[in-house]
């Protein structure tokens, strides 16, 4: 019990040293799957009575900080991937448990990269409500920066945002490409930052709106949270709003294995126009199941 103690503080004090690289310095040293894991490690020790009354003193909540800029709630929670790790020995099994665990309606997988970079959640509430632009955070609610993307070339995912039906939400990736970086990195700015991810971060999360449209930073959408419509059809219809989307594929359950193999090809990654850290998969008919929190499925 005491080392449930012990770990349960070390996950308190790494996870308020995230936070505080990430709303206070814009610099976060980690994923956002890998700060999750942190707090599910933590969530569950959390549930030992024992624990949780040793760490009943300890300065909470996580996962804010003091930032410029103000919080929104999410009205789903944005929960991170499930992971299948392509080095593990039972990984075409893990992958086998996964479409078991989410199953297509129509037979068939999605396959489009994993950017690297800033999720944002874009919600329109009603006809007469502009967008609203809301960061990651720590899932359960984030940063609006729904001001940044009124200025510049930035200004065309605003606009496309104004036409999705109200009442829906989109999700995207703030990215910089390789070559925008590079033009960068040699700048007093982008000196300070370690990869496109951080600048990205940084030039959204601050009081600056004209900033992420000064430094390059792009609106990647990847889905539109309806699950009355197949994924590739929302796609295209994010295509038809205005926004940049995602690339991908659909193929047959059949093909997933195969065809992710080829996704993960690391000369295919290393030349695309973003930084990628991983491939997602998810059925391109959703069938709703027990874990699914609110409208949105957590293993995509």
């Amino acid at each position: 019990m005491n080392d449930q103690i012990v770990r349960a503080k070390q996950l308190v004090e790494e996870i308020k040293h995230h936070d505080y690289l990430y709303f206070t310095e814009n610099k976060p040293a980690i994923s956002d799957e890998a700060y999750d894991e942190l707090w599910f490690e933590l969530r569950e020790l959390l549930a030992i009575e024992e624990v949780s009354k040793a760490l009943k003193r300890v300065d909470m909540p996580l996962g804010e900080q003091k930032s410029y800029l103000a919080k929104v709630p999410h009205a789903v929670p944005v929960l991170s991937l499930d992971k299948i790790k392509s080095s593990d020995a039972s990984y075409e099994k893990n992958l086998q448990k996964f479409m078991k665990k989410y199953p297509s309606a129509s037979g068939e997988y999605i396959i489009e990269p994993k950017f690297d970079g800033l999720t944002i959640v874009i919600y329109r509430t009603s006809e007469d409500a502009d967008p609203i632009f809301v960061t990651r955070g720590a899932g359960q609610k984030g940063e609006n920066v729904t001001e940044q993307f009124k200025h510049g070339y930035l200004i065309d995912t605003f606009n496309a945002a104004k036409r999705i039906k109200p009442g829906t939400a989109v999700r995207g990736e703030a990215v910089i490409s390789h070559k925008a970086f590079a033009a960068v990195k040699d700048t007093e700015l982008g000196a300070e930052y370690a990869n496109p991810r951080n600048l990205a971060s940084a030039c959204l999360r601050t009081n600056d709106p004209s900033r992420a449209s000064s430094f390059g930073v792009e609106f990647v959408a990847y889905d539109l949270m309806d699950n009355s419509i197949d994924e590739n059809l929302s796609l295209a219809m994010l295509c038809e709003y205005g926004f940049t989307v995602s690339d991908c594929v659909v193929v047959t359950a059949e093909r997933l294995f195969e065809s992710v193999n080829y996704w993960l090809d690391d000369d295919w990654r290393e030349q695309y126009r973003f930084p990628i850290d991983g491939v997602v998969v998810k059925p391109n008919k959703k069938i709703l199941n027990p874990e699914v929190n609110g409208h949105h499925q957590k293993g995509q």
